[in-house]
């Protein structure tokens, strides 16, 4: 995982996707993160 595919995943959490819709095209650890972020309250 690097720098880049956390920023797009913050990018595409920026426009509303879910982790669900995410997770179409994205790794799991990926996911995990996005989880995360929301989890913590820094998306939505």
């Amino acid at each position: 995982m690097n720098s880049k595919a956390i920023y797009l995943i913050l990018k595409r959490a920026s426009r509303g996707e879910t982790p669900e819709q995410i997770g179409v095209e994205e790794t799991m650890e990926e996911v995990a993160i996005y989880a995360e972020l929301v989890k913590w309250k820094y998306l939505n």
